[in-house]
C-alpha cells in the first residue's frame, strides 16, 4: 500500500506512459533493494567485524577460503545494482557517468550503513565498489540500448 501511494505522489505529473512505466519499476527496484538488503534481512550472527573498510578485503578472502565469502557474492553484489543504472539513465536521458556512480555510491553507502547499525550484514567498502560497477554497467547498457533503438528506427524510416 505505501509504495502504491509512494508511486501515485512521484508519477503524479508524468503524462508520458514511458516515463511513468520506468518510474514506477524504478521506485519497485528501490523497494525491492532496500527489502532486501536491509528490512527483510534477518539478524546476521557474524564470524568477523561488522565493518570492513580495507579495499578488496573481499577477494583476500575468497583467495584465502574464508568461510562465509564467496565469489558469488561479488557477483551479486554487482548484478543487484545494474537495475538501478538501467533505469536511471533511461529516465535521465542526459545523465552523464559520473553522476550515475555518485547515485550510485550513496545508495550503497545508504544501505551499508543501515545494515551495520541494525546488524543486518557486514558494512564493506567492497560492497559499494562492486554496488557502483554494477550501476555503471546498467548505465552503460542503457545507453547501448537507446543507440541501437535509435539506429533501428532511423533504419525503419
Amino acid at each position: 500500500m505505501v509504495i502504491a501511494i509512494i508511486i501515485g505522489i512521484a508519477c503524479k505529473g508524468i503524462k508520458n506512459k514511458r516515463q511513468y512505466v520506468l518510474w514506477v519499476l524504478l521506485i519497485e527496484y528501490l523497494f525491492v533493494l532496500v527489502c532486501s538488503t536491509v528490512i527483510c534481512r534477518g539478524e546476521i550472527t557474524f564470524e568477523f567485524d561488522r565493518l570492513e573498510l580495507t579495499p578488496f578485503w573481499t577477494y583476500i578472502a575468497v583467495i584465502n577460503h574464508t568461510p562465509g565469502v564467496r565469489v558469488w557474492d561479488i557477483i551479486l553484489n554487482v548484478v543487484l545494482f545494474v537495475p538501478l543504472g538501467f533505469l536511471v539513465k533511461l529516465l535521465f536521458r542526459e545523465l552523464k557517468l559520473w553522476k550515475m556512480v555518485l547515485i550510485a555510491i550513496g545508495l550503497s553507502v545508504f544501505i551499508e550503513t543501515n545494515q551495520y547499525f541494525f546488524e543486518k550484514g557486514i558494512a564493506q567498502f567492497d560492497d559499494v565498489m562492486h554496488n557502483t560497477i554494477g550501476s555503471a554497467i546498467g548505465w552503460g547498457l542503457a545507453l547501448l540500448s537507446v543507440q541501437g533503438f535509435n539506429k533501428f528506427k532511423s533504419l525503419s524510416k
